[in-house]
């Protein structure tokens, strides 16, 4: 799935939080019956094709086969705070 902006805004802008805020609700409502990641490239060097703004939503797999590329490095990130707020 594919969160697009109604308005042409650029793909290297930083997400704003209603991107964040659309993503997260569409994870909500159809991440019950499978795992889902959402994720944003911003530039050439991490893989953006699109110049229009968007954030990818894949579904994970729970059999153990193979995952999407993209799940190796979300597993790497070792202080990630899923579904936390972080006070800075």
């Amino acid at each position: 799935m594919l969160v697009v902006t109604k308005e042409q805004k650029s793909q290297t802008e930083p997400p704003f939080p209603n991107d964040l805020y659309e993503a997260f609700k569409i994870i909500k409502e159809f991440g019950s019956s499978q795992p889902l990641l959402a994720f944003y490239n911003c530039g050439d060097n991490s893989g953006a094709s699109q110049a229009h703004k968007h954030i990818q939503i894949i579904p994970l797999k729970t059999d153990g086969s193979v995952q999407p590329p993209i799940k190796k490095a979300y597993d790497e990130i070792h202080d990630r705070h899923v579904g936390k707020s972080i006070a800075r």
